[in-house]
């Protein structure tokens, strides 16, 4: 499948998606990123921990950004940050994400469980229509050759709340 072929299907499901989805009920939330070098060293603001508690992030180590398609998202930029510096010895990796939709809005998640072959998100919130997402997707290698300077390539699946797109 070409990149243009996998882009009109996610923006299909999308449609999909938002034309037939009911706030709050848990939707397919599909799509494919690629990491790339950060485009900053460290990452600060408002982070949302697991109990929608705000924690304040200064100065963190960014890990990668991202750049993707996805349903209900659509295009997005994203980083890929440490939670805690410097990591817990013989612990996973405490990392944590922002992906920004085209407007704006983000949607919050943590990483857990990240290696080689993917990894488990699970979200935590965010803001604008993300406002109060829950849900997780994990990460698939993506068997497609990588985009020239891009770190990883990968797809994912999982479920979102929805964000009530439909409301009449």
């Amino acid at each position: 499948m070409t990149m243009k072929q996998l882009t009109m299907v996610v923006s299909v499901c999308l449609l999909v998606g938002v034309l037939l989805a009911q706030p709050g009920q848990m939707v397919p939330f599909k799509g494919y990123c690629y990491g790339i070098p950060p485009s900053q060293e460290t990452v600060s603001g408002t982070y949302y921990d697991q109990n929608h508690t705000p924690v304040v992030i200064d100065q963190l180590p960014a890990l990668c950004d991202v750049v993707g398609n996805s349903t209900h998202i659509g295009n997005f930029s994203g980083t890929i940050f440490f939670l805690e510096w410097p990591p817990p010895p013989d612990a996973p990796l405490p990392l944590g994400v922002v992906l920004w939709a085209a407007n704006g809005d983000e949607v919050w998640a943590d990483l857990t469980h990240v290696s080689e072959d993917g990894g488990l998100a699970t979200i935590l919130g965010g803001t604008g229509r993300f406002a109060g997402a829950s849900g997780s997707w994990t990460n698939h290698p993506y068997d497609k050759p990588v985009p020239p300077g891009s770190l990883f390539a990968h797809l994912f699946d999982g479920m979102i709340s929805s964000v009530g797109s439909s409301k009449k």
